[in-house]
């Protein structure tokens, strides 16, 4: 947790609810933030904010901290550094926007090493971003493959381009990262990075690549099948990745997956977790969408439950300070505002939002702020 100063404010920025400052002269926020990916062909992407205290939302952050000021691209990821910036990862153009915290005010712009950008983790002082590539080979242009992934990696204290990390892997897609190791997840398999010198990209190194049959039999009943999709850290031992036919556990010191929880999994694959690593929550849609559902995988009694379901269902978060779980329900033409529906630990509905143009990822941040005289 970083104290920073900001004008006549003094924020306190966490991504957990433990805070070191309380009492009269403070006051808590809770922050739920929803990045609006907009239609690609508009390149209306937006940002948007859930007051998860006061309630309320207030959209259009970006364009009422730039004097209108639009972000002209696609959305694809949303993170936020131990500095106290907010980074939105867009495409067509690609650019990283580093946003004031509070003002939303652009800061600062990265262009450098982008190549059609899909995620970014951040890690201490570097910013690791997957990035397709430009090199292509399709299968009478219905699979489009792209085959010189890389990950570039930036510098968070100066928004240097430090310099790309090259996979000779197909679809760089997700990335997270620990104190030692990166994880991309690719066609062939979760490429697995030393990340140790990460201040010079040209040392870091692929130490091997966990594929579907890298299991441990006595613990997995069901073999991982497909590609690798997402991925979410659950403690510092493991982390959960969705493949085509489930979720799976991945033991990190092992390298290896350790479990296997076979369900449904959409095509993006995208899952996050509750606070303390407990739960896991997964979107599955058909291809065309007209049929979701948000599911939640009990990973200590192996029972999945159905949260909420619907069409166009794009996005799930759940927040660190309030439990509360977050899906936006997008509109099908991709033209009209979204619909954020949030619902308490127990799964009840508490209320809904309207948002921007097909809201995609949300990001949760608690901070204080000193109290007006």
């Amino acid at each position: 947790m970083i104290r920073k100063s900001l004008g006549f404010l003094t924020i306190m920025f966490a991504l957990t609810s433990c805070f070191n400052y309380s009492g009269p002269d403070y006051e808590i926020h809770y922050d739920a933030f929803v990045l609006n990916q907009g239609n690609f062909s508009a390149k209306n992407a937006s940002l948007s904010v859930i007051d998860e205290i006061n309630g309320g939302i207030t959209n259009n952050l970006y364009e009422s901290g730039n004097a209108g000021a639009t972000m002209n691209s696609t959305a694809q990821d949303i993170a936020f550094s131990s500095y106290g910036s907010i980074y939105t990862l867009c495409a067509t153009p690609d650019i990283i926007y580093m946003l004031y915290p509070l003002t939303y005010k652009k800061a600062y712009s990265i262009t450098d090493g982008l190549k059609m950008p899909r995620n970014m983790f951040i890690k201490g002082n570097y910013m690791y971003v997957t990035n397709y590539g430009d090199e292509i080979e399709t299968d009478n242009q219905t699979y489009w493959d792209y085959t010189k992934s890389f990950v570039g990696v930036y510098s968070i204290s100066d928004n240097r381009f430090l310099g790309k990390v090259e996979l000779d892997l197909t679809n760089a897609e997700d990335i997270i990262c620990t104190d030692m190791y990166g994880f991309v997840t690719t066609k062939e398999g979760i490429a697995v990075l030393d990340i140790t010198n990460s201040f010079d990209p040209g040392q870091i190194n692929i130490i091997n690549t966990i594929k579907c049959e890298d299991y441990d039999p006595e613990t997995v009943t069901t073999a991982p099948a497909g590609r690798p999709k997402h991925m979410q850290i659950l403690n510092g031992n493991s982390f959960a990745v969705s493949f085509d036919n489930g979720i799976g556990i991945v033991d990190i010191s092992k390298r290896k997956i350790v479990d296997f929880f076979p369900m449904e999994v959409s095509y993006d694959g995208f899952i996050t977790t509750n606070t303390d690593g407990t739960m896991i929550y997964s979107i599955y849609s058909d291809w065309a969408m007209a049929t979701s559902r948000v599911d939640e995988l009990d990973l200590a009694n192996r029972t999945i439950s159905k949260i909420s379901d619907g069409s166009n269902i794009t996005a799930v978060g759940v927040s660190p300070f309030t439990g509360n779980i977050y899906v936006a329900n997008t509109d099908a033409s991709y033209s009209a505002p979204s619909t954020i529906y949030v619902y308490g630990k127990d799964g009840n509905k508490i209320t809904e939002y309207t948002a921007g143009i097909a809201s995609y990822r949300f990001l949760f941040i608690g901070y204080q702020t000193e109290k007006e005289d």
